[in-house]
């Protein structure tokens, strides 16, 4: 049994998860081990892809305001500043 179970997972290996035989025919391994993942991981793929966009938009709202304020913090500092500067000189 146990050089069986090696042989067939040698010929698994080496047809990348495809293989056939006479007695079982063809099965493809790398499929049916991997049905119930994809089964259980549809649903939270689809909620990701629905919340991607929500979230880049929140992280592009939160950026474009922090810029907002630099750009307001800055224009006031530098008139501040050469308000300072026109009334010395």
């Amino acid at each position: 049994m146990l050089i069986s179970n090696a042989a067939q997972y040698s010929a698994w290996c080496r047809n990348n998860g495809s293989h056939e035989t006479q007695k079982r025919g063809f099965v493809n391994w790398n499929q049916e081990l991997i049905w119930k993942m994809r089964s259980e991981l549809e649903y939270q793929w689809d909620i990701l892809e629905e919340e991607v966009p929500r979230v880049f938009n929140e992280l592009l709202e939160t950026l474009r305001m922090g810029l907002e304020n630099f750009k307001t913090h800055i224009m006031s500092t530098t008139t501040s500043y050469f308000s300072a500067q026109n009334s010395h000189g």
